[in-house]
């Protein structure tokens, strides 16, 4: 139960610092003045950076624990999934029909990765 939490701990601070820095992508200014870098963030972009950072951390820690095989198509499958359907709700993204049935492979590879052999 430890392991599973861990890795929606993962997933929730990934996906959502994905979504907050794309939201303040918005409000954030990168460029040269006076021959230096000048950076402006905005709140959402910082949070979504510290979020992103945490769970570069915890990958650490993931990765480490699990057969890399396993667990790099399964967090990778899940947090597209999660992507995509926070994308619609929060960002009010559109999503093609293309990226639904693509859905249902990832779903149908996971359940696949998942299913175990006969002892």
């Amino acid at each position: 139960m430890r392991n599973i939490l861990l890795l929606i701990i993962y997933l929730f601070c990934t996906q959502a610092g994905v979504i907050l820095i794309k939201l303040g992508s918005e409000n954030t200014d990168l460029g040269l003045r006076q021959g230096a870098i000048f950076m402006s963030f905005s709140w959402q972009t910082l949070l979504g950076l510290a979020l992103y950072v945490a769970s570069f951390l915890l990958f650490v820690h993931i990765v480490g624990k699990y057969n890399l095989s396993y667990i790099i198509p399964l967090l990778g499958g899940v947090g597209y999934i999660i992507t995509l359907v926070l994308s619609v709700a929060i960002l009010r993204e559109n999503v093609s029909v293309t990226q639904i049935l693509g859905i249902f492979v990832v779903i149908i590879g996971i359940v696949l990765m998942n299913v175990k052999k006969p002892a």
